[in-house]
């Protein structure tokens, strides 16, 4: 189990320093093959947390922080009835939540198109507001605010940096509620001990690949990742 956790850690590192996105959905469906669901989900916002503040720093002059800003504000809102659905839904039916939004996602996104520079701003509150929703209830709350920017004409390195920055927004939001209501147990720092390591230099490797033109093939990766693990999620 050790072992799996470490190469999950490195391959959703590894997808998240190429992409800027993707390591939740890679994760999260990976580590509930071996944990309970909310232990996964809760082991993932700690790991991708590590993560993102040293790439958030490291990308902060490329992202598009007003567009952060705006799905910023509209994830605060889907948030906590995310967390509620949380705590109420059973440990299957969010795998398979998890599975169908990861699969649903790979699909939607083959067919993403540059449409203009911005979008209007209650576009950009919606995606986050729904981000928020499926980050709070399983983690996964990337989709949305990956379709925002994959159909506006930002570079790779605008989208890239600007998906770090919402995600270490929206996870330190989340970190806080979490601690806050006792759900970081010694089981989740455990566990996050063991993939956070492996999730940062995974993470180094991406990040080094796509400085060196990773962004010819980064949607290809994100693809089979986010497949493969969708289809574990479901077929367990």
């Amino acid at each position: 189990m050790i072992a799996a956790g470490i190469l999950i850690g490195l391959a959703g590192g590894f997808l998240r320093g190429i992409t800027g996105f993707g390591a939740a959905l890679a994760m999260v469906p990976a580590l509930s093959l071996l944990l309970p669901t909310q232990v996964a989900v809760v082991t993932v916002v700690l790991t991708t947390l590590i993560t993102n503040v040293p790439m958030c720093i490291a990308t902060r002059h490329e992202a598009d922080w007003p567009s952060v800003g705006w799905v910023s504000a509209g994830a605060m809102v889907g948030l906590l009835p995310g967390l509620w659905l949380f705590h109420q839904l059973p440990s299957d039916a969010l795998r398979r939540t998890a599975g169908i939004v990861v699969l649903a996602s790979m699909a939607l996104l083959v067919f993403a198109k540059p449409r203009r520079s911005h979008w209007a701003p209650p576009y950009r509150v919606g995606a986050g507001m729904l981000g928020g929703l499926l980050n709070g209830a399983v983690s996964l709350g990337g989709p949305p605010v990956v379709l925002y920017f994959l159909w506006t004409t930002a570079t790779p390195q605008t989208s890239r940096a600007s998906f770090v920055a919402y995600f270490t927004v929206l996870q330190l939001v989340q970190f806080t509620i979490l601690a806050g209501a006792g759900l970081i147990t010694r089981t989740e720092l455990g566990w996050t001990a063991v993939v956070a390591p492996a999730m940062l230099a995974g993470s180094y490797v991406g990040s080094r690949l796509f400085r060196a033109g990773g962004d010819r093939y980064f949607r290809p990766i994100a693809f089979a990742l986010l497949g493969l693990t969708g289809l574990a999620a479901l077929l367990r």
